[in-house]
């Protein structure tokens, strides 16, 4: 093949022309955002189907679709070079996951926030002093082996953060 020939991209079957913008309306009122977040609530459900939730008001079948046409949008954006598409996908997706799981934290912050409901603060408000929100968990690797009695590594570093948060308060 000679230099500056433009060898056409294939197209996905059902998938948007790869040699056109690719479109970023709504499928079905289903913008990019949504279908990630609705993914989201998906995969935390333990029974996978179509979403039950009123707010979406989507049977399987038009899930199915909703869902198919994002990802070869997707797919085709970044056989192009464009991956603002997947870039956004995954970005609304890992914001609707840590709205549904909660966030994960610093030790640091487990550890205070640990430590305020040990004094007996409530737990609502022990993580609203830290700026957490109701689905405050802390990475495996932030406390892995904790409750398997390591004695080390990330272990000992959790009980000696946690040891500092209670002298803080004087528990």
């Amino acid at each position: 093949m000679s230099e500056g020939v433009h060898k056409p991209l294939p197209q996905f079957p059902g998938g948007p022309d790869p040699e056109l913008p690719i479109p970023r309306d709504p499928v079905h009122g289903v913008d990019l955002g949504t279908c990630a977040a609705i993914a989201a609530q998906l995969s935390a459900r333990r029974d996978p189907g179509a979403p039950s939730s009123a707010r979406f008001q989507l049977d399987e079948a038009r899930w199915t679709g909703i869902e198919q046409t994002w990802m070869l949008r997707i797919a085709t954006a970044a056989l192009k070079g464009d991956l603002s598409f997947s870039q956004e996908y995954d970005s609304a997706f890992s914001a609707a996951r840590d709205a549904l799981h909660g966030a994960e934290v610093s030790l640091a912050t487990y550890a205070a926030v640990t430590a305020r409901i040990e004094s007996g603060q409530p737990a609502s408000e022990a993580m609203r002093a830290e700026g957490c929100g109701p689905g405050l968990r802390a990475g495996a690797a932030q406390v892995g082996g904790q409750d398997r009695g390591l004695g080390g590594g990330p272990h000992a570093e959790a009980q000696a953060k946690l040891s500092e948060e209670r002298a803080k308060l004087g528990s």
